[in-house]
């Protein structure tokens, strides 16, 4: 594999469901609808929304859903 290729396939992500879209899938409506709110609220913080899941015995870790607002992970 030549130096191009290497380096076009540096981008390229494998196909995992992200974390954030399983946690949304497996929640009531309602609640799936406040984590949306909260996740497009720049004010709210990760470890904010850590912490409320983590109480709910959700683990998401700050940073997955930090990537996952950066539009980092595999959702888009």
């Amino acid at each position: 594999m030549g130096l191009l290729d290497e380096i076009k396939n540096e981008g390229v992500r494998p196909r995992v469901i992200c974390k954030v879209s399983l946690v949304l899938a497996s929640m009531t409506d309602n609640d799936a609808n406040d984590l949306r709110t909260a996740l497009a609220d720049p004010v709210v913080t990760a470890a904010a929304i850590e912490r409320v899941l983590g109480r709910k015995d959700i683990q998401l870790p700050s940073g997955t859903i930090t990537r996952h607002r950066r539009k980092e992970c595999t959702c888009d």
